[in-house]
């Protein structure tokens, strides 16, 4: 029997397939490739995926990185990602009970200048319209790019399945909350990681999910500091809005520094004796959930008067303490043109940060 070469089984692996990335469930990759944007990019695991995968005959990674002082750099180029677009989601059947939660270009921005140029952001879009009963998960570091992609594809308008969020690493760009906020989306996130400093009095009103964690860097001793407080800042605004949270994880420089192994996610991500692994509830989950509620009720024998009394349990108030998600927003409108959105920087950080 032919043995696949280990290179082959992790290009396969990012076409469409489990993830370990553990807010999502599955990775869909019908593009890759991307280009430096901020100081969160600097040590980019998909840098490293793409180095070793871009020697590959037919790869589509070839161009899209190259070795800077020995470490990968994205080059800007954008490739098709030609297995993946074939595969697309007709093969992933739609389960309404429990959809699949699908990460759309981990390897890349959906967003990206040259994703846009050359019509990759609209075929994605049409295909994840074609294929409804998902939670199609899409992390942009260009929101403002998301936002004039929306205006000129109005249809795409709080796609129903569609989680949209931006990445925020540090108090200097969380300028991006404003702009997703902007954005007519079904599901609104931040992703908070890797955490590169205090995040103190940001608005995250319209904000459905928080994710955040440290860095963890393909060479371990290169990972940046994420400090506890940093942590319990952001853990205690989403509690305090109701925002439904996820600790991924420590990061590799915590963890060395206190007895944690590999980048401290899992079991050991734990915040004060708590594990958070909340998730968002969408409105498309909160209307089927409705529905079965409804029919459920209607198909029931009433009980007597008698039995009823005796079997209600009575109602107590939850805890002061217990956090509870926030209402589910219905109808969001989109902004006028008039809305004014703060623009991404026009300079660009060193690749080496």
């Amino acid at each position: 029997m032919a043995v696949l070469d280990p290179g082959w089984i992790v290009l396969l692996a990012l076409v469409v397939g489990a993830s370990k990335i553990e807010w999502t469930g599955d990775s869909w990759n019908p593009i890759v490739g991307c280009s430096i944007c901020t100081t969160g990019c600097s040590r980019c695991y998909a840098m490293w995926h793409a180095l070793r995968l871009s020697g590959k005959p037919g790869s589509p990674y070839r161009g899209t990185v190259e070795k800077v002082k020995g470490l990968p750099v994205w080059t800007g180029v954008v490739n098709w990602n030609s297995d993946a677009k074939r595969y697309a989601m007709r093969h992933l059947r739609p389960n309404p009970a429990r959809p699949h939660r699908i990460f759309v270009c981990s390897m890349s921005d959906l967003f990206h200048p040259e994703a846009l140029r050359q019509g990759m952001t609209l075929w994605v879009y049409r295909e994840m319209a074609r294929h409804p009963g998902h939670h199609y998960q899409i992390l942009t570091k260009r929101p403002e790019l998301a936002l004039e992609f929306y205006r000129e594809h109005p249809e795409f308008s709080c796609l129903p399945g569609v989680w949209l969020g931006v990445s925020v690493e540090h108090q200097d760009t969380a300028w991006r909350i404003d702009t997703l906020r902007a954005i007519p989306a079904e599901v609104r996130f931040v992703s908070f990681e890797p955490l590169l400093g205090p995040i103190a009095g940001v608005n995250l009103a319209g904000i459905d999910w928080a994710i955040y964690g440290g860095e963890s860097a393909n060479r371990v001793e290169r990972a940046r500091p994420m400090r506890p407080e940093w942590v319990r800042g952001v853990r205690d605004l989403c509690a305090a809005l109701g925002v439904a949270q996820f600790f991924k994880q420590w990061g590799h420089w915590y963890s060395r520094r206190n007895g944690l192994d590999g980048k401290g996610g899992g079991d050991q991500a734990v915040i004060d004796g708590r594990r958070w692994d909340e998730y968002p509830v969408a409105p498309a989950d909160a209307r089927r959930e409705m529905d079965r509620l409804r029919a459920a009720l209607a198909s029931a024998t009433p009980p007597s008067r008698a039995s009823a009394r005796t079997s209600c349990p009575r109602r107590t108030a939850p805890a002061a303490s217990a956090p509870t998600n926030g209402p589910v927003t219905y109808g969001r409108v989109f902004p006028p043109s008039s809305v004014t959105i703060r623009r991404a920087p026009t300079t660009r950080p060193s690749p080496r940060l």
